[in-house]
């Protein structure tokens, strides 16, 4: 064979042994990535677990632990923030304990958002009993409605109601209203009402708001009006948490419905 061949072939295999070997080097970041951050990342967007929040305008340390199924006084533990629980468009709350949780500085404001305002100063038309003490919560019914049989309900943590329109939807314990809006997905516009250091209640799908954020509100007293927002179905959506953890409404509520 021609020597000027034989160095061409060799040229040949050489450039081929080059060219696999930057196909498999181009492969291995690949692999490590998804067994890495990668994979965390991948479990975030498929909502499996999630490790901060970044606040958005309207948010209250109330509504963002009510979304990720936690107690308020967790993250603010957890993030540093004393009362009255003040919190920032853009900033980012961690959902976990880390260390140094509880001291960490938030950034310098622009802009506030009280997550859980004061007691404001605000006489409201009552009806029922004046609120009650913590620790001595008596609930009522929070509208009159046929309940959802369990296995067609929209949550089986929760209790569905059917009405009407324009129906009244009363505050089932007397407490603050710590959430009145629509920025929460899947609820509609919705009312959350702190009882006490342990109990909230909230109150999905309705189609008028009629207290708002530092309210404070007596057990019976009309708080919204029945509709559908974010259902397909004109009903309540009503629950109960204790500690931030969903509770069956039914274990509270009297026997005898309104």
């Amino acid at each position: 064979m021609p020597v000027r061949l034989v160095v061409q072939l060799i040229a040949i295999l050489v450039s081929v042994s080059q060219f696999t070997g930057c196909g498999t080097t181009a492969k291995a970041p690949v692999v490590s990535a998804r067994t890495g951050a990668d994979r965390m990342s991948l479990a975030r967007a498929a909502g499996v677990e999630a490790r901060q929040h970044v606040v958005a305008r309207g948010d209250t340390l109330h509504s963002i632990a009510w979304r990720y199924r936690l107690d308020y006084r967790e993250i603010a533990r957890w993030n540093g923030i004393k009362a009255p629980f003040i919190i920032y468009p853009g900033q980012r709350l961690a959902l976990h304990q880390t260390q140094g949780s509880g001291t960490a500085p938030r950034p310098a404001p622009r802009q506030e958002i009280r997550a859980s305002p004061p007691r404001a100063e605000i006489s409201l038309p009552t009806r029922g009993q004046a609120p009650l003490p913590a620790g001595s919560i008596q609930w009522q019914w929070p509208a009159r409605g046929e309940p959802l049989p369990a296995n067609t309900a929209s949550s089986r943590q929760g209790l569905d109601l059917l009405g009407q329109p324009g129906q009244p939807i009363w505050a089932a314990a007397a407490g603050e209203v710590v959430y009145s809006g629509d920025g929460l997905v899947g609820y509609g516009k919705l009312i959350i009402i702190r009882h006490d250091d342990v109990y909230l209640s909230a109150y999905a799908h309705n189609r008028r708001l009629l207290v708002q954020e530092g309210h404070r509100v007596a057990r019976g007293q009309q708080i919204a009006e029945m509709g559908n927002s974010g259902s397909r179905q004109v009903k309540l959506y009503f629950e109960i948490r204790r500690n931030g953890r969903p509770v069956p409404p039914l274990r509270y509520l009297p026997k005898a419905r309104i």
